[in-house]
């Protein structure tokens, strides 16, 4: 007691300088925990934001790949169809051509 420190590992107000007869024992074992703890849920909470950020950052980049994936499917869709209407005009002028050569046998 007289040199400031309680026996539960705490410190003793009857030993400050100006200190009543009452004893108040501060644990500070128990403080030390406290402060662990909010590190851990503040650690916590930061360990989760980071992950989110993540994920969604994730989430963000398979629907970039999705969008280029159906950009792709449409493009070649569009391809597909694009060389059907140049074989349809292919045979189109195929068959004018031929037309002509008649036309041109027949006037000569």
């Amino acid at each position: 007691p007289g040199s400031g420190l309680s026996s539960h590992g705490g410190f003793s107000s009857s030993a400050l300088p100006g200190a009543t007869g009452l004893r108040h024992h501060h644990n500070l074992g128990s403080c030390h925990r406290r402060w662990v703890l909010a590190l851990q849920v503040c650690c916590l909470l930061v360990v989760r934001f980071l992950h989110r950020l993540v994920v969604l950052q994730l989430e963000d980049v398979v629907q970039a790949w999705v969008v280029l994936l159906n950009l792709r499917h449409s493009l070649v869709a569009l391809a597909q169809v694009g060389m059907k209407v140049l074989a349809w005009a292919h045979h189109c002028i195929a068959c004018f051509h031929a037309r002509l050569g008649c036309l041109q046998e027949v006037i000569l």
